[in-house]
């Protein structure tokens, strides 16, 4: 038996959207972590308890919202399409 000459071929990935993926979770993380402690801060001490801290911890929440619950999903969407696309299935 002679050995087959056909090669396996891999789809081709797209780094930049690969590297989008890994700079996404990154981010997710850093505004994770950076709201929390600027929350701790503003919440936990008497002299951020004015309407300026309360303001600041306000924009801290929601920023921390967007770090918890948009970022993610982005990356959920953005893997999903990646890993579609080597498969060459269009995902609905």
């Amino acid at each position: 038996m002679e050995p087959s000459n056909q090669s396996c071929s891999w789809p081709e990935v797209d780094y930049g959207q690969v590297l989008n993926v890994f700079f996404m979770l990154f981010l997710s993380v850093a505004i994770t972590l950076g709201n929390a402690v600027s929350l701790t801060i503003f919440l936990g001490s008497r002299h951020f308890r004015t309407p300026q801290g309360y303001l600041k911890a306000s924009l801290a929440t929601a920023d921390l919202s967007v770090g918890v619950l948009v970022i993610p999903y982005s990356i959920y969407t953005e893997t999903e399409t990646l890993l579609a696309g080597r498969e060459g299935v269009k995902v609905d």
